[in-house]
């Protein structure tokens, strides 16, 4: 995950939840970003640029497919060792892109945190080798919902945090319609066979997919207060979410991919 000095990312790689909460990102996303990968195809000896890296999984997973890969973050403490990982403290957003002639760049919910998201696209699309594919990947509008759960007012509990979650990105500059216009940017820098993949499902309590949110809870607590959450809302959260008769139906992640003319 990545900051900019322009805005105060409400996520802190800093803080003592980070890792858990990378760590819960990655269960969430990791299959369905292999899926897409897959689609676009990764020869031995590609070299790949993991942007704004998080914890490294993905990273991990294209060198383990015999790419050569750069994984950067403006705080990588949590991008972990890999012998084909080269990895960087890089400001994805403001600093220019470390290096050229890219087979594949992914990055995964980091450019609705940019302010200057379009601009980045054309950056990362410059970057790419001829014929080489872009792949942005972020949280889309939809709020997920609590389909089941014995814990009493569950979905009231549930909906209100996610609100004001949103509103909490929102103030730190994340423009929650950004994943619908990936695509038109990627187009409008010059990549073509542009393509969107959509995915969402159900989240049950006391998994990875449930942890999510739950870490996320317990590092802006303060700011979620402060966009209208209760305290007794918050408190009442990690009963629902650890609940494992608690069935949720998910964020929806979208994966837009693009490729620079052959």
């Amino acid at each position: 995950m990545t900051m900019t000095d322009s805005v105060s990312y409400a996520l802190d790689n800093d803080e003592v939840t980070a890792s858990a909460m990378l760590d819960n990102l990655a269960a969430v996303w990791d299959d369905f970003t292999r899926q897409r990968l897959s689609q676009v195809g990764i020869p031995k000896g590609a070299r790949c640029w993991e942007a704004a890296a998080g914890n490294g999984s993905i990273a991990h997973w294209l060198a383990d497919q015999g790419a050569q890969v750069i994984a950067t973050d403006v705080n990588p403490r949590h991008i972990r060792p890999h012998p084909g990982v080269t990895v960087l403290q890089h400001d994805d957003e403001k600093e220019p892109a470390p290096g050229e002639g890219f087979h594949l760049i992914h990055a995964r919910c980091a450019f609705a945190h940019w302010p200057t998201r379009e601009a980045v696209v054309a950056k990362f699309a410059a970057a790419l080798a001829p014929g080489g594919a872009l792949v942005i990947e972020d949280w889309g509008k939809w709020l997920g919902w609590v389909l089941s759960s014995p814990v009493p007012d569950a979905a009231g509990i549930y909906d209100r945090y996610q609100n004001a979650l949103l509103k909490v990105f929102e103030a730190a500059g994340n423009d929650t319609s950004w994943a619908g216009r990936t695509a038109d940017a990627m187009t409008a820098a010059g990549l073509v066979r542009v393509d969107t993949a959509v995915q969402s499902g159900t989240w049950r309590g006391g998994t990875a997919h449930c942890r999510l949110p739950l870490a996320v809870s317990t590092e802006l607590r303060q700011p979620l207060l402060a966009h209208g959450a209760t305290e007794e809302d918050l408190d009442a959260l990690p009963e629902v979410l650890e609940n494992e008769e608690t069935l949720l139906l998910g964020n929806i992640g979208f994966s837009t991919i693009g490729y620079r003319p052959a």
